[in-house]
C-alpha cells in the first residue's frame, strides 16, 4: 500500500513555492528533498514566492525563447538617478527651490511617499524608442510599491501600460543580499 503523501512527494518536482508550501503537493519547502529555491517576489505573484533553481532554469529558456523570436533584447532600467531624479522637499537648497518653481514639467508629488519626482528630460519618449528594439525591465532598490508608482508615472498612469512597456519590475525586495558587503 502506497501513502498517498509518499506518492506525491515523489512524483511532485516541488518547482514553485508560494508561502513557503509547494504549490502542486502542499507540502512545506523544509519537507521537499533536496530543494533549493531563490525568491522571485518581482514576478508579481506574492510576496512569498519562490521557485526551484531547475524551475528557473525552464523560465531562462523559456524568456529566451520569446526573445528570440521577437528579435528583442532584455534591457534593465535603473530608475533613480537615471530615468527619474527624486529628493525630499526638506532636504531642498535655496538653489532646487529655485529650480522646481522655475522648472516644474514633469515633476511629480508620489502617492503615498514625501518625495518629489522629477523624469529625465525625455524620459518617455526615450522608453517609447527602446521598448521597440528591447523587453524593458526597471529595477531600483527602493521599494515595490514606489518602484510601481513610478512605473505608472513612466507609462503614463494605467496598469494597463505599465505591463505593456515594462516586463519586470525588480525592487529592493527582490534583492537576494539584504546588506551591502
Amino acid at each position: 500500500m502506497i501513502i498517498e503523501g509518499a506518492m506525491q512527494e515523489n512524483q511532485c518536482p516541488h518547482n514553485v513555492f508560494l508561502d513557503d508550501k509547494c504549490l502542486s503537493c502542499k507540502l512545506r519547502k523544509s519537507d521537499c528533498p533536496n530543494i533549493t529555491t531563490i525568491p522571485v517576489n518581482y514576478l508579481r505573484c506574492g510576496d512569498n514566492m519562490s521557485l526551484s533553481l531547475s524551475a528557473i532554469d525552464r523560465f531562462r529558456v523559456q524568456d529566451l525563447q520569446v526573445i528570440l523570436g521577437q528579435r528583442k533584447l532584455n534591457l534593465i532600467l535603473d530608475l533613480d538617478n537615471t530615468l527619474i531624479h527624486s529628493k525630499k522637499p526638506r532636504k531642498f537648497t535655496l538653489q532646487d527651490k529655485k529650480n522646481v518653481t522655475n522648472d516644474s514639467y514633469d515633476l511629480y508629488k508620489v502617492e503615498g511617499s514625501s518625495r518629489l519626482v522629477k523624469l529625465s528630460p525625455e524620459a518617455r519618449e526615450f522608453l517609447k524608442k527602446v521598448r521597440e528594439m528591447f523587453q524593458l525591465s526597471i529595477y531600483t532598490l527602493g521599494k515595490r510599491d514606489y518602484a510601481q508608482r513610478i512605473a505608472s508615472l513612466l507609462a503614463g498612469g494605467s496598469n494597463l501600460d505599465i505591463r505593456s512597456m515594462f516586463g519586470k519590475i525588480i525592487s529592493k525586495e527582490d534583492s537576494t543580499r539584504r546588506k551591502r558587503a
